[in-house]
């Protein structure tokens, strides 16, 4: 083995064209992420609420969805038969 005491590339091994493609193969791939990871993170949170909603309805308490509606009759309010203790609970 010769002892040299240059390290390293020998000169014009690599041009400028052959240094550019190496750079941008190093870095495209963070780039395809950065460009392409917001219509995921968008698409994933567009979906998990739509399967909230469902999960809501499906398991969670579906009166919630069909409670009657209370009517006031002005006649039980003025003689005071109308009490709190007789109104469905919500």
């Amino acid at each position: 083995m010769t002892e040299s005491g240059d390290k390293g590339l020998k000169k014009g091994a690599i041009g400028f064209s052959d240094g550019l493609a190496i750079g941008l193969d190093s870095t495209a791939p963070a780039y395809s992420l950065a460009a392409v990871m917001p219509l995921v993170i968008a698409i994933g949170f567009a979906l998990i609420g739509i399967v909230l909603m469902f999960a809501w309805w499906a398991f969670g308490d579906r009166g919630f969805f069909r409670r009657p509606g209370l009517e006031a009759v002005p006649a039980q309010i003025a003689d005071g038969s109308a009490t709190a203790a007789e109104l469905p609970p919500l």
